[in-house]
């Protein structure tokens, strides 16, 4: 007797259908989809996936700088952002790091709390070099890695504070106290200290991603240099920088017919204030013309804005563009003690 093609199709299915009825009536199989069901209810997924990846080394520079070295310090972002795109595990390599500053921690600690690297597996090794080993373990960072280090009982003495982006008034007038008991030695107002932290504050806002507006964050880092009586400043935050502000763009567009397209090209003129905020009210500060003022003051040494591809340190005067891409703002400063009454 012959079996027709449909009769055999048919004979399959069953022992398909049998087979996997079978295998859901397994232990295995009712373990699995316990485990994960538990997983998905968690959020676990992308943490277990990343687990069996094997890990990114990055190599830090052996000059950890954002503000000397920041070509270097961005192609180590780089490489870590095209990590967590695609979910690997991250190792730091940090041993051999020489000289540090603190600004470079501060950043790189907001980097990797940002949400691309949430679930991410990050760690990093320890400095063998002891002023450097100390610095990183002040500034929390391996609150945010993976490490041999036991950081129980640290105080985060480097990373001052991280907010919504909003104006802050105590947090500013508390860095401005700080900053001048240490290097004046003696609690004094000082304008142009807390105008510089309150302008940060109120540009956040303008430099965040329009389509994402009330999501980013504004980081403040502080560093007393006990030698020297010196303070120094660190605010960034991470939306879209300044030349990718809508604002920036449509002037840039206005100024295209002309040939002026380049971020660099613009610089002199979010200095003078020719470029408005988006939001063209008064009362949102007069922004980076405020800021710059102080560049020349007698106390405010080493004002550098880093946004987008420019490098601009307003004390200097110095300009120049970069090999990689900062999406965000980042400014710097220092406190002196000299010529201050």
């Amino acid at each position: 007797m012959k079996i027709n093609r449909s009769q055999s199709k048919a004979k399959l299915l069953q022992s398909i259908r049998a087979e996997y009825q079978r295998k859901r009536l397994s232990k295995k199989y009712k373990t699995r989809k316990s485990r994960n069901k538990l997983i998905r209810k968690l959020g676990l997924k992308g943490e277990i996936v990343t687990q069996n990846k094997r890990p990114i080394s990055i190599t830090l520079p052996y000059e950890f700088s954002m503000i000397s070295k920041t070509n270097e310090f961005l192609r180590v972002i780089e490489l870590a952002k095209a990590a967590a795109k695609k979910r690997n595990p991250i190792h730091f390599e940090i041993e051999h790091i020489k000289s540090l500053t603190q600004d470079a921690i501060a950043v790189l600690i907001g980097i990797i709390s940002d949400g691309d690297f949430n679930r991410i597996n990050i760690s990093g090794g320890i400095p063998s070099e002891p002023l450097v080993r100390d610095l990183f373990i002040k500034s929390g960072f391996f609150n945010y890695v993976r490490s041999n280090i036991t950081t129980s009982g640290n105080i985060n003495l480097l990373l001052h504070q991280r907010s919504n982006k909003q104006v802050n008034t105590a947090i500013a007038k508390e860095a401005c106290k700080r900053g001048i008991l240490h290097t004046f030695k003696k609690l004094e107002i000082f304008e142009p200290l807390y105008d510089i932290l309150i302008e940060c504050m109120s540009n956040t806002h303008n430099h965040a991603d329009p389509k994402e507006d009330g999501v980013y964050d504004w980081w403040l880092s502080t560093h007393f240099d006990d030698k020297t009586n010196i303070t120094y400043y660190s605010f960034f935050d991470l939306g879209v920088g300044i030349f990718e502000s809508i604002s920036v763009k449509d002037y840039k567009e206005a100024l295209r017919n002309i040939g002026l397209i380049k971020n660099i090209d613009l610089i002199n003129d979010l200095y003078n204030g020719e470029i408005k905020s988006r939001t063209h009210l008064p009362e949102r500060g007069k922004g980076l013309p405020q800021i710059h003022s102080y560049a020349e003051h007698s106390n405010i040494k080493n004002l550098t804005l880093i946004t987008n591809n420019v490098y601009s340190n307003m004390s200097k005067n110095t300009n120049f563009e970069l090999n990689f891409n900062f999406s965000g703002t980042f400014y710097y400063w220092e406190l002196h003690p000299k010529s201050w009454k």
